[in-house]
């Protein structure tokens, strides 16, 4: 009789590779909790009133390619809420695509940012967002964005995640900035999306959004050449 063979510890359990990427403030936390009552050094004014949320990279697995950028990682959304003198904390993923797909295969199968010729070929054509680097409140929705998707709406008490947020239909393009702005005046929102028709094309879609969170203006525009946009400002001439 043979004894079965010791299973590979590289298929049974997963560890992150000894890489800055992965180490100092950008070490994966990947713990999603709930705490009543934090600790608190000093006096929280008791009538603060109100929640925080912040979301950040915080890489569920270690990516396939064997090395990473810190800004691919899986969005973190932690939000903390005040009233009468206390604090009460949460923290959850953004339930991605991305996410969902790698915890069910419990490895990662998105390659390198921005980069999709590197993923496993399951993944093919599905959707790389993270929903990590922003997060705002417009028109009434609490969202979570990252320049390569659409928003990710979010729930504002349980950190539920929603889906992704097209404004109603009102966003065609399949990116959206992770940095809008807004008029603090009117409430409008002004927004754009680049490599809008695409991987490597030039396109870019340009938004103006109401206060409520409805589309009342889009262009689109062709850049000279093929070029992340990360964040732009808006001015207004007199």
């Amino acid at each position: 009789m043979t004894a079965p063979s010791t299973p590979s510890p590289s298929r049974t359990g997963m560890r992150f590779p000894d890489q800055p990427v992965y180490s100092g403030w950008s070490t994966p936390s990947r713990i999603e909790a709930d705490i009543f009552e934090i600790e608190a050094d000093g006096e929280i004014p008791r009538d603060l009133r109100g929640r925080y949320y912040q979301i950040a990279p915080d890489p569920a697995f270690p990516n396939r390619t064997g090395d990473d950028l810190p800004f691919n990682g899986d969005g973190m959304l932690r939000m903390f809420t005040f009233a009468d003198g206390h604090v009460d904390y949460r923290s959850r993923y953004v339930q991605t695509e991305k996410l969902k797909l790698e915890r069910a295969a419990r490895r990662s199968l998105f390659g390198a940012y921005r980069n999709p010729y590197t993923d496993h070929v399951t993944v093919a054509g599905k959707n790389r967002g993270a929903a990590n680097t922003s997060v705002i409140f417009h028109g009434g929705k609490l969202l979570v964005l990252k320049e390569d998707a659409r928003p990710t709406r979010i729930d504002t008490d349980s950190l539920e995640t929603y889906g992704e947020w097209d404004f109603d239909g009102g966003v065609s393009s399949p990116t959206f900035t992770a940095h809008p702005r807004v008029d603090p005046v009117t409430g409008e929102m002004f927004a754009f999306g680049f490599e809008a028709k695409g991987l490597a094309s030039r396109d870019i879609a340009y938004y103006v959004l109401d206060a409520h969170g409805k589309v009342l203006h889009e262009v689109w525009l062709e850049a000279p050449y093929t070029s992340m946009i990360h964040d732009f400002v808006v001015t207004m001439t007199m």
